[in-house]
């Protein structure tokens, strides 16, 4: 299972894994100061390799980008080039290959490919 932790203070947040077979946690992720993880997210690849999530970055006026995540060792890829205003929920299209998003800018854009593939 995976879930966002809020922290105190500097608006910063983790992702969380949990095993739940023996309790125990990790965080693979921590955003930014000023960054937080969407806690309506994140969503899990369906081969469980990749964590994808929503970033919201309120030091350049609240805007967000997707990012994913590596399970195996926490490494993030973030697509901050492009932002948007507010994002939707992230769903894994049939073939692991690439993620659709319901975003808000001029135009919706409804295909990311995942980093990597």
């Amino acid at each position: 299972m995976a879930f966002v932790r809020e922290l105190k203070g500097d608006g910063a947040s983790v992702l969380v894994i949990v095993d739940l077979s023996i309790g125990s946690e990790r965080e693979p992720a921590k955003s930014a100061a000023l960054e937080s993880f969407e806690v309506y997210g994140p969503v899990w690849s369906q081969d469980g390799n990749t964590i994808a999530a929503t970033i919201t970055d309120e030091a350049q006026g609240v805007v967000q980008y997707l990012t994913f995540i590596r399970v195996s060792d926490g490494r993030e890829t973030a697509l901050r080039k492009t932002k948007w205003v507010t994002t939707g929920r992230i769903d894994w299209l049939p073939g692991r290959k690439q993620g659709s998003r319901t975003c808000q800018r001029e135009t919706p854009i409804p295909t990311l490919a995942r980093p990597g593939r």
